[in-house]
């Protein structure tokens, strides 16, 4: 039973590092795209001590695009702060399952 707790953990970083991949390359920052590192230590990501993203803090980064979908994935995910960017479009209906 530990085995698949700890599989589900793995599974749910995988999702979230994609998620927030997505919400880079669709805002304009090429930095993490692809990058191995942990994402838990990338710029403005803050992880619980499960390594789930649980808060995303990157106003004033000169961000722009659009919010993709895939965010609604961070079910973990408390604090979303991406004021005084350029971010455009609809804020996406899955934040609103978090």
């Amino acid at each position: 039973k530990e085995e698949e707790e700890e599989e589900e953990k793995e599974k749910i970083r995988k999702d979230e590092k994609e998620a927030i991949e997505k919400l880079f390359e669709a805002t304009g920052v090429d930095e993490y795209i692809n990058n191995e590192t942990d994402h838990c230590e990338w710029n403005g990501i803050t992880c619980n001590d499960d390594d789930f993203i649980t808060a995303i803090n990157l106003h004033d980064n000169g961000l722009h695009g659009t919010i993709p979908t895939q965010v609604g994935r961070l079910s973990n995910l408390k604090s979303l702060r991406l004021n005084n960017n350029h971010i455009t479009g609809p804020l996406p209906s899955e934040l609103g399952m978090l």
